[in-house]
């Protein structure tokens, strides 16, 4: 019998979502600028799984509101929202910084 993917919808904002292969739970929560950021649950347990998306959720709201980034998980995000580029352009002279600082490093 082939396993197929399970996905619940917990709000118009969080999911939940089993893989092939995977009795743990993973959720999908919508960010502000539209993106979806995934993460494990690392639990079996339905309940428990929706409980940690959303903590998730309402700790990204909060970030929101006191102008934090949602995900910290792309370095880019947290190097935007602590101005790299600026602090670049100011202790080297003249602005060689296009993006590509940014780009390849994951925390």
């Amino acid at each position: 019998m082939k396993e197929t993917n399970r996905t619940i919808k917990v709000s118009e904002h969080i999911r939940l979502d089993t893989r092939p292969g995977s009795a743990k739970w993973q959720a999908r929560v919508k960010l502000a600028d539209g993106s979806w950021h995934r993460f494990s649950t690392k639990t079996e347990s339905l309940e428990r799984a929706t409980e940690v998306a959303m903590k998730f959720f309402y700790t990204s709201e909060d970030r929101l509101k006191n102008n934090l980034p949602q995900s910290t998980r792309k370095f880019r995000r947290v190097a935007e929202f602590a101005g790299v580029s600026e602090t670049l352009c100011m202790r080297v002279g003249p602005c060689e910084f296009h993006g590509s600082f940014v780009e390849p490093f994951w925390i």
